[in-house]
Formats: structure tokens, C-alpha cells, sequence
């Protein structure tokens, strides 16, 4: 009786090594989990670039009809008061536009105790802010001289725009 025990046992213990060559391995045990991860990582950061893409062609295609008042587009560009006192200079400076440094040493930014490099790097990062969504720049650098983009002054309302309907009037 205790032979025919041990005979059927390790027939079972075969069935089961036959039956485990034959199940498929899961993605993470063929390479290796932490390159399986990677691997799933890639795939939806793949998509989520394809979202965005087409995110922008549609605002990119809609942007005539967008329309933000001033105190949105400052929300969405600026990150604290610094940079809404940054976009406030350059509005005010307009077409002629303003030096990192002249910038640094205005009434209006010199509480703030910003160098000339800190200056050019706020306008890129909210330049990079705004390019995420609209594919636009707040300002441009013409010149060694940071001015508000075309985009930008027609979201403040361009005040040369103002300037010609306030002569047309009289």
C-alpha cells in the first residue's frame, strides 16, 4: 500500500512539471519586472503625448475664437505676483519693450529685488506656460528686449487699438 502512495505521487508531481512548461508567463517574468514597468510607462506616456498633441491642434485651430479677458490670461500665465507685476511692466512699457535690466531697476519690480537673468527666466518660463496650451508666447525678445507678443496685447486689449477708435470718434 505505501508503494502504490509514493508511485502516484510522483505521478502527480510529473502532471505538474508538464502542466507549468505549458502555462504562459506573464509579461514581468519574461523581462524582468522594473523593464516590464518601464515598458507600461512608455506606452502611456506615448498616449498621453498623442492627447496633447491633439489638445493643441484643436485650441490651435479654435484660437480665433478665443477670447480671454485680462484677468484670466493673467491667471493662467502667471505663477504669483511677481510675474503679474512682470506682465504688468511690460504692458505698461509697450511696443518699445524693456532690457532685463531696466526691468530689475522700475518702481514697480525693484521690491522684489530681481537680477537680469531672473527676469529673462520668468518671462521663458511663462512663455512656456502659455505654448503648453495655445501654442503662443506672452512675450518676445527683440533686440535684447523683452516685449509683449501680438497674442498677448490683443488679450489686454492693444491700446494703440483704443488709442485709433478714441480719434476716430472725435
Amino acid at each position: 500500500m505505501v508503494k502504490q502512495h509514493e508511485q502516484t505521487s510522483v505521478q502527480d508531481s510529473d502532471e505538474k512539471q508538464s502542466q507549468g512548461s505549458r502555462m504562459k508567463r506573464s509579461g514581468a517574468q519574461r523581462m524582468g519586472k522594473f523593464r516590464w514597468l518601464n515598458f507600461r510607462m512608455n506606452r502611456v506616456e506615448q498616449s498621453q503625448r498623442k492627447i496633447t498633441r491633439m489638445l493643441q491642434v484643436i485650441t490651435n485651430s479654435l484660437e480665433p475664437f478665443i477670447q480671454l479677458d485680462a484677468i484670466k490670461f493673467v491667471r493662467v500665465v502667471c505663477r504669483d505676483e511677481v510675474d503679474e507685476a512682470l506682465v504688468e511692466h511690460l504692458r505698461v512699457r509697450g511696443r518699445g519693450g524693456t532690457t532685463p535690466g531696466e526691468a530689475c531697476v522700475s518702481d514697480v519690480l525693484r521690491s522684489y529685488r530681481l537680477k537680469a537673468y531672473q527676469v529673462t527666466r520668468r518671462v521663458q518660463a511663462m512663455n512656456g506656460r502659455l505654448r503648453k496650451w495655445l501654442d503662443k508666447d506672452v512675450a518676445v525678445s527683440l533686440h535684447r528686449r523683452w516685449q509683449l507678443s501680438r497674442f498677448a496685447e490683443k488679450m489686454f486689449g492693444d491700446a494703440e487699438d483704443e488709442e485709433v477708435s478714441e480719434d476716430v470718434d472725435d
